[in-house]
Parts: C-alpha cells; sequence; structure tokens
C-alpha cells in the first residue's frame, strides 16, 4: 500500500512524519491486527542509505489530553517521550495541514501536554533562518518544568532526592564531570573549554549507556561563551550525534543557570543553529526556535 509522509526539520534535527488522522489514508489505529507497527516503521524510514533518512519518526494522532498526540520513535525503534526540536516539527505540520491561522496549539506528550505558540512574523522568519529548502514557523514551546533531583532524571545513587552536579564519574578511562536533568528526556550535562575538541564519538555513547542511568541518558556537551550564550555538540539516546536537541539546550541552560554560570535567558547555538531558552521565574522553560516543511512524499511499500 503506497502511503505519504512528510520531511521536516528543526535546526538540522530531521522527522520523518506520518499523519495517521489523514482520512485519504485510511488508518485503523483502534485495530492491533492492523494498526501499524510503529518502531518497525521508525527502523526502517530512519535509515539515512536504505530508507527515507531522519533522526526519528513523528506520528501524528488524536490525543487524549489534547486536540493532538505527538509519538516519537527513535532510529532504533524505541519509543522516546518528548523531543523539544521534534515538537516544534510537529506543531509546523499541524499549522501547515491542519491548524492554518491558528496562534498556539496544545499538543499531548509522553511527557504531558506542551503549548506551542507561533510567533507573529512567521512563517517568513523560520525560511530565512534556515540554509535548506520549505516553508515554516518561528515557534515557541512550554518546555515543562524541568526535573532536578536523582530519581527523577533517573540517575543512580544517593542521596536520591538531591540533583547530580558536577559529579566526578570514571568513563572510558576518564574523570568526567557530569550533571543531570530531566526537560522531558533525562539529560547527562558536561562543561568543557573547547566544545568542538571534546570526542564526543567516543565518550557520548560511554557516558549513555554508563550504568548510572538505568534508561540510559542523552548527553551534551557545553561551553559558555558568555553568561547569555553557550555552545553545544548533541550526543542523542538511540540515535547518536545530531545537529540539535530542544530538550538539550534546555538541559543545558538549567544546568547552567544553577551552576551559576548562565543566566535564566540564553541562546543555545548548536551544530545546527540557535535556539532561544528561557527559564521563567514561575520554573517553566520556554524554548523558541525555526520548523520547517521540507518536503513531502509517497512511499511507494509499505
Amino acid at each position: 500500500m503506497r502511503r505519504t509522509f512528510a520531511k521536516l526539520q528543526g535546526n538540522g534535527n530531521d522527522f520523518v512524519l506520518i499523519d495517521a488522522l489523514d482520512p485519504a489514508e485510511g488508518w485503523n489505529l483502534a485495530d492491533a491486527a492492523t494498526a501499524p507497527d510503529w518502531r518497525e516503521w521508525a527502523v526502517r524510514l530512519c535509515h539515512r542509505r536504505f530508507g527515507v533518512g531522519a533522526d526519528g519518526l513523528l506520528v501524528v494522532e488524536r490525543g487524549e489530553q489534547a486536540p493532538y498526540r505527538m509519538r516519537i520513535f527513535n532510529p532504533d525503534g524505541s519509543e522516546a517521550t518528548m523531543c523539544g526540536n521534534g515538537i516544534r516539527c510537529f506543531a509546523c505540520y499541524l499549522l501547515l495541514h491542519h491548524e492554518p491561522g491558528a496562534e498556539e496549539l496544545l499538543i499531548e506528550t509522553g511527557a504531558g501536554v506542551r503549548r506551542v505558540y507561533c510567533a507573529p512574523e512567521s512563517p517568513a522568519v523560520a525560511t530565512a533562518a534556515t540554509s535548506g529548502l520549505g516553508t515554516g514557523y518561528m515557534l515557541t514551546v512550554e518546555m515543562g518544568v524541568p526535573r532536578l533531583t536523582r530519581c527523577e532524571v533517573p540517575v543512580r545513587g544517593e542521596p536520591a532526592e538531591q540533583p547530580m552536579l558536577q559529579e566526578p564519574v570514571a568513563v572510558s578511562g576518564q574523570t568526567l564531570l557530569l550533571s543531570a536533568v530531566n526537560t522531558g528526556t533525562p539529560h547527562a550535562v558536561i562543561f568543557t573549554d573547547d566544545v568542538q575538541q571534546f570526542p564526543l564519538e567516543t565518550l557520548g555513547p560511554a557516558v549513555e549507556h554508563h550504568p548510572l542511568f538505568p534508561d540510559r541518558t542523552n548527553v551534551q556537551v557545553a561551553q559558555v561563551v558568555r553568561p547569555d550564550y553557550a555552545i553545544v555538540r548533541t550526543w542523542e539516546r538511540s540515535a547518536g550525534a545530531t545537529f540539535a536537541c530542544g530538550t538539550g539546550a534546555c538541559a543545558v541552560l538549567v544546568v547552567g543557570h544553577r551552576l551559576g554560570w548562565l543566566e535564566r535567558r540564553a541562546t543555545i547555538r548548536m551544530p545546527g543553529g540557535e535556539l532561544l531558552i528561557e527559564w521563567c521565574e514561575n520554573n517553566q522553560l520556554l524554548m523558541t526556535g525555526p520548523a520547517v516543511q521540507v518536503f513531502e512524499g509517497t512511499l511507494s511499500e509499505v
């Protein structure tokens, strides 16, 4: 059966999106016998040689607590609870295909309901802010409240009700100062004087799979340039090195602020572009950045 899809990106973090609400596609998610195995789809579609190629698969479903539900699957087929760049891409698709002209959207995720605002200058800004193709929006996402204690991240160790900040951890023969926070997904944050020289491709997977993290972890390596600006590289759990990570940018800001190195509002630059992150006084995290639909396509056989 032929199926359609959309390809979107946010700061170079790219996704294949399947719209399971499209009546023309004839999806039947209620019947377990005929419902698609999204984990298998993710493995096949995200492969960059034998599939469409992406950092993840987004699926549009009807929500129970909000009009729309975002499901996100990693390239290895595992399901994630939340993705900052992913939810902006998801919202971009809804604005282009389901909710034209909407100023805000409510989207259900595995980490709770998130509110997304469309900046008034969209869509021109998002298109101009990228060097690629497509049309999109500049979007602000309410990312929720960061979870700071070891048991909330989760991170093994005691005391479980205390945060993990700048803790020396042996990783692959080196001692790294790790901090941990959950901003929708678990993150380990490492600050360094030179983010480009950090061996992310070797130490990233070692930290991801470290026994301290029972659910594995994303890894953010950050360099503070000034209190309102940091440079970050990302190793994503189940995806590897990526151009950007929205929840990771939030994690860097939270940890950096707790350490006294970053202000509550700062620009986080990643290889795929910049995100503006604000940790408001009410504890809510806000993330602002572009999302663009690059193209639509048809799968010849599924």
